[in-house]
C-alpha cells in the first residue's frame, strides 16, 4: 500500500542517462528565528567539467510528519519564474509504513512529490559549471512541534527509499545536442537530527 504514494509518472520524459556523475544535491537547514517556522534549502551543485544547462526537475522527499508540519504554502521556489514554474503533485503526512524499510521514523512518514519544470522554448536555462557555489532550487518550510525531538528530511533514492515507492529524486539537462536527458546524482545529502542522549 505504501508504494502508491510513489507510484506517479514523471511530469518530464528523459531519455538517457548522462555517462558521468554530474550533480550532487543536500538538504541545508537555514537559521531559525525562535517564532518562526524551520526552514531548509534544496541545493544541487555540478560536479562534472562539462557546463549543464539545467532543465526540469522531480523531487521526492520523506520526513518524520510526528514532529515536522509543513506549513500552508511551505514550499518556495527559488529559481528564475520567469523560466521555471513549481507545481505540487503530493503532500502526504502520518503515514504509517511501519516494519517496511529503513527510516526510523517511517511509522509516520511525511511525504512530498513535487516538480520544478523548465519552461521549453525559453532561452534561460541556469548553466552550471563545476566552479560555481550550491545552487538552491526550493526551500521547504515546517512548523517544528518539539525542538528537542527528531527532525528528518531524507531524499528519496533506489539505496534508501526503494521499499517504500519506486519513484525518487530525478533530474535533469540539456546535452550538446540540445536534447533532455537524465543527471546522474552521485551523492546525496539528507538533514538528520537527533536529540541528545540524557546521561543519568
Amino acid at each position: 500500500m505504501i508504494r502508491l504514494i510513489c507510484g506517479l509518472v514523471s511530469i518530464f520524459l528523459m531519455t538517457a542517462v548522462v555517462g558521468q556523475d554530474r550533480l550532487e544535491i543536500r538538504i541545508e537547514p537555514e537559521v531559525k528565528t525562535d517564532d518562526g517556522p524551520a526552514c531548509f534549502s534544496v541545493d544541487i551543485r555540478n560536479t562534472d567539467m562539462n557546463v549543464l544547462k539545467l532543465a526540469s526537475m522531480n523531487y521526492r522527499i520523506f520526513y518524520n510528519s510526528d514532529n515536522l508540519k509543513l506549513i500552508k504554502d511551505g514550499i518556495h521556489l527559488k529559481l528564475p519564474e520567469r523560466y521555471y514554474t513549481m507545481k505540487l503533485v503530493q503532500d502526504l503526512r502520518e503515514v504509517d509504513a511501519t516494519w517496511t524499510g529503513p527510516l526510523p521514523f517511517e511509522g509516520n512518514l511525511g511525504f512530498l512529490n513535487y516538480s520544478v519544470i523548465f519552461q521549453d522554448g525559453s532561452d534561460g536555462s541556469i548553466r552550471l559549471t563545476k566552479s560555481e557555489p550550491w545552487l538552491t532550487v526550493t526551500e521547504l518550510c515546517f512548523e517544528v512541534r518539539d525542538d528537542r525531538a527528531m527532525q528528518s528530511i531524507v531524499l528519496a533514492r533506489n539505496e534508501v527509499t526503494a521499499q517504500y515507492g519506486k519513484a525518487f529524486v530525478e533530474l535533469s539537462a540539456y546535452d550538446k545536442d540540445d536534447q533532455i536527458t537524465a543527471t546522474v546524482i552521485s551523492s546525496y545529502k539528507d538533514y538528520n537530527l537527533r536529540p541528545p542522549k540524557h546521561s543519568n
